[in-house]
């Protein structure tokens, strides 16, 4: 698990596919998952990958270097909050799909990690 970028805590992700390429060591810690994704064609464009904030962490201020993929969030575990382009989102229940090139943070006040799946997608108007 690689991790990084966070203001407080720890905050760690491990990569799923990387751009149509499916990591075969890392899906096998979560194969259901990974065998999901792909079957519902997942995957083939940017990175896909679990994102694990642990309780009361947070990340620092970031962007994606470019706007030409989306990321679709997927809450699996715990609650993480979202601040986005002067929007305050709470991931917990619903996805949720973000253009990562605004400026966005992530940050989590619960007991529990707030885990996430983050999946690349190609952007509709590029």
């Amino acid at each position: 698990m690689e991790g990084g970028n966070t203001k407080e805590g720890v905050w760690g992700y491990f990569g799923l596919a990387d751009n149509g390429i499916w990591l075969k060591d890392e899906c096998k810690a979560i194969p259901n998952i990974c065998k999901k994704l792909q079957e519902a064609g997942f995957g083939t464009v940017g990175k896909t990958y679990v994102s694990l904030l642990y309780p009361f962490s947070s990340t620092h201020p970031h962007t994606a270097d470019s706007n030409d993929v989306l990321h679709l969030i997927i809450p699996t575990g715990g609650t993480t909050n979202l601040k986005i382009a002067n929007n305050n989102l709470v991931l917990k229940d619903s996805p949720v799909i973000i253009d990562p090139s605004f400026e966005k943070e992530f940050s989590n006040t619960e007991v529990d990690a707030g885990v996430l799946i983050v999946i690349s997608i190609p952007h509709p108007d590029l």
